[in-house]
């Protein structure tokens, strides 16, 4: 078992992705899912993270506004790219549109989370797999 400090030893999350620590910056509160939140307030906390070199930001869809939030943070940021990951609904929980397949159904959601976020995703995760 590792050291607590270990997570802030910085790793290659993929191939040709910067080192960053392996605390993730969870984006769930700073979209508003436990309450209203201000949205500069929430984007000041991801640019001062990004800054600090906590650049891997994990977000979805179902964390209320969250992935708005990281947008527009994305769009008046200057520094390095964070990377970025987010989710799918699962197969459980999924709303197919007329005829569409569950993976498709996964499709859709990666191709409308790219566009809250103006580029491309680092990493995707399928909420509620079972």
């Amino acid at each position: 078992m590792g050291d607590f400090a270990d997570c802030f030893a910085n790793v290659e999350f993929g191939k040709g992705l910067p080192k960053v620590p392996r605390l993730a910056l969870g984006t769930a509160g700073l979209g508003g899912v436990w309450g209203k939140k201000d949205e500069g307030e929430s984007i000041g906390v991801l640019h001062d993270a990004w800054t600090r070199g906590f650049l891997l930001t994990d977000t979805s869809p179902n964390y209320a506004n969250a992935e708005n939030v990281v947008g527009d943070a994305l769009r008046k940021w200057s520094g390095a790219a964070p990377i970025l990951t987010t989710k799918t609904e699962g197969y459980k929980h999924y709303e197919p549109a007329d005829g569409e397949q569950w993976i498709d159904s996964m499709a859709r959601q990666y191709d409308e989370s790219v566009k809250r976020f103006a580029r491309p995703i680092d990493g995707l995760a399928m909420h509620d797999a079972n």
